[in-house]
This record gives structure tokens, sequence and C-alpha cells, in this order.
């Protein structure tokens, strides 16, 4: 085992191993193991305050969302609702709003109609892609 697989598997801070152990194993999943560190912090504030305080639905599709692009998924709407922990309702509300915003597309399902897939539009890819960029910079 190499160093940077051995230092990331021995501790240290949580979100830095988690970075450097994914970089280690492969450089492609890098950003989405940033990814996921962060909706792990973002979680676990609720470990010490009233997780309400901190309900941002909108913020939590997006990172579920770009998630989903980074590891090759498709995500439908009861799926995306579920991963970003938020009632439907709630998520149904949020993605009209990001759909205005025209940060998501929606589509059909063609054998399911019922079904709707959703996906970041290319610009709000490009702005999250710029985004968690600068995070591994941040955890430093």
């Amino acid at each position: 085992m190499n160093q940077d697989k051995r230092q990331a598997v021995s501790g240290g801070d949580s979100l830095r191993g988690i970075i450097r152990f994914a970089a280690a194993l492969h450089p492609g999943a890098q950003q989405a193991a940033t990814v996921r560190a962060v909706r792990h912090e973002r979680r676990r504030r609720g470990e010490f305050l009233n997780s309400a305080l901190f309900a941002d639905p909108a913020w939590d599709i997006l990172l579920e969302l770009f998630l989903a692009e980074l590891e090759q998924r498709r995500t439908s709407v009861g799926g995306l609702c579920s991963a970003a922990n938020i009632p439907l309702t709630t998520g149904l509300r949020w993605l009209d709003a990001l759909n205005r915003e025209r940060l998501i597309s929606k589509r059909a399902d063609p054998v399911d109609r019922r079904r709707v897939y959703v996906s970041l539009s290319t610009e709000a890819s490009e702005r999250l892609t710029a985004y968690f960029a600068t995070v591994p910079r941040l955890c430093r």
C-alpha cells in the first residue's frame, strides 16, 4: 500500500481522509468523494444541533444530482427526494424552483410515464464542478 493510501486509511481529519483515500484509489473519484464528504459533514451537524435549523432542500437536491452525475446514475424524483432526505412534497416544490432557474432538467421515463428522471443542467453542472474544485483547498 502506498503512503497516500496508508495515510488516508490511518485516520486524521475525516473529510481530508475520505478525499485522500478516494484519490489514492482512483483519481477520477476524488470529486465524487468530495461531494460525499460535504454531504456527510452537512448531515453530521444534526448530531450536535437541531437539524431543522439547517434545512436547505435546494442544496441537498443539487448535491444529490451532482453526485448522481459523477457516478453516472439516473435519478428519479422519488429516489432523489429519498436520497436528499426531504419529503416528496418539499422536493417537488424545490424541483420546480430549480427548474425555473434552469439548474435542472426533467424527462419522463419512456417505459413508465409515471416516473420522471431529473438531472443537472449543463450550466449547473459546470458551476458545481467549479465550486467543488475549490473545496479540497478549503479542507487542507
